[in-house]
């Protein structure tokens, strides 16, 4: 498993140099995966982590992959790349914040362990955090702006499922309407 994936994430990182087509979070995303799998190789020991880390890890990738694709498309408005969004944000976060960090701790405990293998896995815990802080203000921001277009509020889709749900909160039959 972890050499198909050693293969995969080496000939993917390769392709999309030479194709011009690797931006800096998908090379970041592949160094984190490529790194430790040679390491693993090369001391002979701690694989079975390494191939539940990148199990874990890529379970958010068909939000992230769907989400690529609307961004490239230029359809970041719409409801199904909200859910692409949001969908990969909470499995990276459960994923990458959670479960990777319990992984990584007991990858780490055994004294075969190599020192330079411990300092990766630190350094990719701490990258996953780090994007987790990016990923959830790319979130922030995909949020309707609450000020400047009431009439685009009123239009999302989510927000008035929401909206219509608690219009009790209004203490009135009219629509809820934000203003400046």
């Amino acid at each position: 498993v972890m050499m198909s994936s050693l293969g995969y994430f080496t000939f993917d990182l390769i392709v999309e140099l030479y194709l011009k087509i690797c931006d800096m979070e998908n090379f970041i995303h592949h160094l984190c995966a490529v790194v430790p799998m040679t390491l693993v190789l090369y001391y002979d020991y701690g694989g079975t982590s390494i191939v539940a880390l990148t199990f874990y890890s890529e379970v958010s990738n068909p939000f992230y992959m769907r989400r690529n694709l609307y961004k490239r498309l230029g359809i970041e408005d719409t409801l199904e790349y909200q859910i692409c969004l949001w969908g990969y944000a909470i499995m990276f976060t459960y994923c990458r914040a959670y479960l990777f960090v319990f992984i990584t701790i007991y990858a780490m405990q055994p004294p075969m362990t190599s020192l330079i293998l411990k300092f990766f896995c630190c350094l990719f815990m701490y990258v996953s955090h780090g994007w987790l802080v990016f990923l959830f203000g790319i979130c922030w921001k995909s949020l309707p702006n609450w000020f400047a277009d009431p009439e685009a509020i009123r239009r999302t889709a989510w927000w008035s499922v929401v909206r219509s749900k608690y219009t009790w909160l209004t203490k009135t039959n009219t629509p809820f309407v934000v203003t400046a």
